[in-house]
């Protein structure tokens, strides 16, 4: 059986873990023989800008994948039916991910909301403020705990995560917050940038390997474009005048996938206001601590919640210092908020709960005619 043509596409991305999976499909689906292997380069309004490394083309999802529209997203492997009349390309099949970035959709949806998909490594962006407004825009641009909930759902993803300090031109501080920050995050590596000046950027494409896909992920305003345009060496970003306190502004509105000179591909984002962890976080991830989920495998107990069961070797190390309180609280508090999700979106602990309710319901009632009577 003849196969498509892949090395234009390979520079997407399209390793051998997908190339096995299109030689699987088009062996079990014969119609799928003349289908095009693309990848999502950018998505919205329910259609797809896709590329087969050769050209980029509009397309839609396939009837029959209509109901998956929200679960496709850029940084995606999809096949593609040629042999389609219509003007738009048809997507017809969506590879299985290797990674996936999420987070769980703002407001009161259950559904998780997909990010960036097949990506290999997750940059998060922070950034610096002037020395004389550093107090009241670090804890904006520089919040350790929200780094951390960024990480918890990098390692689920899963994917290899590093930290870009921007705008380090910024602050005469600079060193001494990105070691601060090295501290706080123990084993992620911190760079420290700067778009304006181009300062680090050595060490961030160090980072990019070609064939590799990177995303960038982090709050509004913190340089994500900007460093995206010094990287690609061209203004293909839109990017927002900064603020009077030294903050940009919300100003990227759809995620793109890129083609960078070195042969690595990026994928930059808009800012995030909310980032809530998911219900289907794989447990997999742990806590998301690495130094915590290391010392559990030494408790007394399997399941041991680090909570003041005897022979916790998490809470001897905290005692001893070895581990900051703030990052098991902060694991415990990652166990809630999806424990929380999972309840409520559960449909049988609903349910359970409903039951309990008009249980409860009766109860009082009873209670109340038994009084009267």
């Amino acid at each position: 059986m003849e196969y498509p043509r892949l090395e234009s596409l390979e520079r997407l991305g399209f390793n051998a873990i997908f190339q096995t999976q299109l030689r699987s499909l088009i062996a079990a689906n014969a119609d799928w023989s003349n289908a095009v292997p693309a990848r999502v380069l950018a998505q919205g309004r329910g259609q797809f800008l896709v590329s087969s490394g050769d050209k980029s083309v509009r397309a839609v999802l396939a009837g029959r994948l209509e109901s998956a529209v929200a679960r496709v997203c850029v940084g995606d492997f999809v096949l593609l039916d040629r042999g389609a009349s219509d003007a738009l390309s048809r997507i017809v099949h969506v590879f299985e991910r290797s990674s996936l970035f999420q987070r769980k959709t703002p407001g009161g949806s259950p559904e998780p909301q997909p990010i960036a998909a097949n990506v290999d490594l997750a940059i998060v962006v922070c950034a610096l403020s002037a020395d004389d407004a550093a107090r009241r825009v670090q804890l904006h641009g520089v919040n350790v705990r929200r780094i951390e909930r960024y990480l918890r759902a990098i390692r689920s993803a899963p994917a290899r995560a590093i930290v870009a300090l921007n705008k380090a031109d910024l602050s005469n501080r600079a060193l001494e917050l990105a070691e601060q920050l090295r501290a706080e995050l123990r084993t992620v590596p911190v760079v420290l940038v700067s778009a304006e000046q181009a300062r680090g950027h050595s060490e961030l494409e160090s980072e990019l390997l070609p064939g590799s896909t990177a995303v960038f992920v982090g709050s509004s305003g913190v340089g994500k474009s900007s460093l995206t345009n010094r990287l690609l060496g061209l203004e293909r970003q839109s990017v927002g005048a900064v603020r009077s306190d030294t903050r940009g502004v919300h100003t990227t509105t759809g995620r793109s996938l890129f083609v960078l000179p070195s042969g690595a591909l990026l994928i930059d984002t808009p800012g995030m206001r909310e980032f809530s962890l998911c219900a289907a976080e794989s447990d997999e991830a742990g806590t998301g601590f690495p130094e915590i989920d290391r010392l559990a495998a030494s408790c007394r107990f399997r399941d041991c919640q680090h909570a003041g069961e005897p022979g916790c070797a998490v809470l001897v190390a905290i005692e001893s210092g070895a581990v900051a309180s703030e990052r098991l609280a902060q694991a415990h508090k990652f166990a809630r908020e999806m424990a929380w999700q999972r309840d409520r979106y559960d449909p049988l602990k609903r349910e359970e709960a409903r039951s309990l309710r008009r249980a409860q319901t009766r109860a009082v009632r009873a209670g109340q005619k038994q009084r009267r009577n």
